[in-house]
């Protein structure tokens, strides 16, 4: 299971990379506005991403299972500049992919 969930993180990373998109491209403009207070308030270092901790955090509170060396998983793959942490774009990149699957 893992491994079909990497493969498929990977691949829409890698085309997020290729081709960046617009954040509401992929999710409704209605839901941009809750995912940046989300997003504030879990980004807790106040440096404007958010580490593998505040996304096990975050993604807790928004109803998604995964414990805190998944979401360090996570967000390896998902970290599509290899910062070690995710921006506001990769954060809602990712939220949308786990809903699509969820």
């Amino acid at each position: 299971y893992m491994g079909l969930f990497s493969s498929l993180l990977k691949s829409r990373c890698r085309i997020m990379a290729q081709q960046p998109k617009p954040v509401d491209g992929d999710i409704v403009t209605k839901q941009l506005d809750t995912l940046k207070k989300v997003f504030a308030e879990a980004d807790t270092d106040k440096n404007g991403t958010l580490s593998p901790k505040e996304v096990h955090a975050v993604y807790a509170k928004l109803g998604f299972k995964f414990n805190e060396m998944q979401a360090q998983f996570i967000t390896k793959i998902a970290d599509a500049n290899s910062s070690g942490s995710l921006d506001f774009h990769q954060f809602c990149h990712l939220y949308g992919f786990l809903s699509d699957i969820n």
